[in-house]
């Protein structure tokens, strides 16, 4: 039951709990096909509906209409971002054993990349990586940009990452360069990605990368 009122079930805590429950049962026991398919469903719906929130305490339906979200105040925020991580958990343990769901999927953890919180894009992050063999060793030098500061030196060990593997597959760059660029948009818009100084220096140490 929600603390404010008595008389109304708090659904964003039971869908928590239920995502929870949902994560162990796929880390001991593979769902069954048709089950997976219901679940991702489910997973979407939620996202595309109410999870994503900007800065501004809005919900993002798509890239063109913004609806505000009565989201019940800074704990209930706190809990959707849980509530994402515990889907994306699921979501990433499933998918492994089904790799038809790569399409479907790779576009919502493309989006989450660009999430301000960094624990959701870690989370996208290593779904995308997981979906995407190729990318798998790119992992270290893409996790580390969502830790700490030093965001040009991480830049530069990405860059000469590329050097090393010789990369020369066009697929292969396109879609490194896009998680890359989707992950970075996501830490400048952050609340915590500091002043209109930094946020210029990051952008022009991005595109000399690129």
């Amino acid at each position: 039951m929600g603390e404010s009122n008595n008389n109304r079930e708090d659904f964003v805590n039971f869908r928590h709990l239920v995502w929870l429950t949902l994560d162990k049962l796929a880390a001991n026991s593979p769902a069954p096909s048709g089950q997976v398919e219901r679940i991702v469903d489910s997973a979407l719906s939620w996202f595309n509906v109410e999870y994503q929130f900007n800065d501004m305490n809005t919900i993002w339906f798509d890239s063109r209409v913004a609806v505000p979200c009565d989201s019940g105040g800074d704990v209930s925020v706190k809990l959707q971002a849980k509530t994402a991580l515990a889907v994306l958990n699921v979501l990433g343990k499933l998918s492994k054993n089904h790799r038809r769901l790569f399409v479907r999927l790779e576009s919502l953890y493309t989006r989450l990349l660009r999430q301000t919180r960094r624990e959701v894009q870690a989370a996208a992050l290593n779904c995308v990586l997981g979906l995407d063999g190729e990318l798998e060793i790119y992992r270290p030098y893409l996790s580390c940009l969502l830790t700490g500061d030093n965001f040009c030196d991480k830049l530069i060990k990405l860059a000469c990452r590329f050097d090393q593997l010789a990369v020369e597959e066009s697929k292969r760059r396109r879609r490194l360069a896009t998680v890359l660029l989707n992950l970075v948009y996501g830490l400048l818009r952050s609340r915590g990605s500091g002043s209109t100084l930094d946020l210029r220096r990051h952008l022009s140490q991005l595109f000399a990368f690129l």
